[in-house]
């Protein structure tokens, strides 16, 4: 299935570049599934092709359509549970050792280094995040379902 999602800034596209062109975004859903890559379409530049930099999260504030709002939402929260999984497996295989591992060797001499975060404190910090944004999602899901 294509969804077509019009009116969308650049900024939520892009990094750098097109931020104040409007752009069609065409997303290919399969069985639920939002797939890779994204393209969309800029309305001032004769249909010309471009691929989406930004991940589809950054395209919500901009979806008005409650239906696809789910779906966007759907695949956030998939997404995190598989990234979930992903860091729960990282922390459970590595030794020891291996998390323990910093950027740098850490080197009293130089202050700065002994601030390097370990392997470990790294895939936790991104775990915790993802379990913060799977919440929101979640919340944001249970919103739109009640208000449909």
């Amino acid at each position: 299935m294509e969804i077509i999602v019009g009116g969308i800034p650049g900024k939520a596209l892009f990094y750098k570049d097109y931020g104040d062109d409007q752009f069609e975004v065409k997303l290919q859903v399969d069985n639920g599934k939002i797939l890779d890559p994204i393209y969309c379409y800029g309305l001032n530049m004769e249909k010309k092709q471009f691929e989406v930099e930004r991940y589809f999260e950054s395209l919500l504030p901009y979806v008005i359509d409650a239906k696809i709002k789910v779906i966007l939402i759907e695949n956030l929260l998939n997404d995190a549970k598989f990234e979930l999984l992903a860091y729960d497996e990282e922390l459970g295989k590595a030794s020891s050792k291996e998390l323990e591992k910093t950027w740098e060797p850490r080197d009293p001499a130089k202050w700065w280094t002994m601030l390097y975060p370990t392997r470990q404190e790294i895939l936790q910090g991104n775990k915790i995040e993802t379990i913060r944004n799977m919440k929101r999602y979640e919340q944001m899901l249970e919103e739109l379902l009640r208000n449909k």
